[in-house]
């Protein structure tokens, strides 16, 4: 699944040039956009003003519940909570393990181009994702991530690409 933003319309919209606008992309400033676009895809339900361990709800899929993520420019992709990533926060398996429970799913949203080339969608099942922290030989960290590198090396577009 690709999607394609109309990065020059959004930058004429709120009128700065196509670069300023880009520069202001990152995976925090573009978040709601990514659940939204997610949602609206999978015909479900972003989740909005409430505080939930998944960000979309598709009653009518296999995977229901899913977190949504965007991979940037970091080195990693984090599979713990948000509140075990960022200075002065720390992972725990208590709230890694909590947050797996609630969800069905990881939607990754590729936008490394900071929305210049279209944008990809990979999903990777709970269940992969406990099967790669009890794994000794897994690529991913006592941390629940994996660096950017190893990600798509491990899930390839082909096998983990967003179906509908």
């Amino acid at each position: 699944m690709e999607h394609i933003v109309d990065v020059k319309g959004a930058a004429k919209c709120i009128g700065v040039p196509v670069e300023v606008y880009i520069e202001t992309i990152t995976g925090s400033t573009f978040a709601a956009q990514s659940e939204a676009l997610v949602a609206q895809m999978l015909d479900g339900e972003r989740i909005v003003g409430r505080q939930y361990a998944y960000d979309v709800v598709a009653a009518h899929r296999e995977y229901k519940k899913i977190e949504v993520r965007n991979i940037c420019k970091s080195g990693y992709t984090f599979f713990c909570p948000s509140t075990c990533i960022g200075k002065g926060r720390f992972f725990t398996e208590k709230e890694f393990f909590d947050k797996l429970n609630e969800i069905d799913s990881f939607v990754f949203v590729d936008m490394r181009e900071r929305l210049m080339e279209p944008i990809t969608f990979y999903e990777v099942p709970v269940s992969k994702v406990r099967e790669m922290y009890h794994d000794d030989n897994s690529v991913m960290d006592d941390k629940a991530r994996i660096t950017k590198k190893r990600f798509f090396e491990t899930f390839s577009y082909e096998e983990y690409g967003l179906k509908l």
